[in-house]
């Protein structure tokens, strides 16, 4: 599990990473990497500078079976949602609107 604790990274590429590679990740909610995150299915988030939720989610999360398979749905979700020609798409609809 990748957790990214910071409550103001902007991208957080290092979650993208590590969710194409399987890796399940829980992420502040003022993170621009919870855009990423679909709670439950491939990582958390949780409340910025709220520990004892970070501790929660981190002890729902080390269930063996909750990993495998998030880390199947960490790799499903990069693929299908933010994939090249998805990406590229919407970066083209965003540049070509007047």
């Amino acid at each position: 599990v990748l957790l990214l604790t910071s409550y103001n990274d902007a991208i957080g590429i290092v979650v993208v990473e590590a969710l194409t590679s399987g890796l399940p990740c829980i992420v502040s909610d003022t993170s621009g990497a919870a855009t990423y995150i679909v709670n439950g299915e491939n990582g958390y988030t949780y409340k910025t500078s709220d520990v004892s939720e970070l501790v929660k989610t981190i002890k729902s999360i080390a269930r063996t079976d909750t990993l495998m398979y998030m880390s199947e749905r960490a790799k499903h979700i990069m693929t299908e949602q933010f994939n090249f020609d998805k990406m590229g798409l919407l970066f083209y609809d965003t540049i070509s609107k007047k």
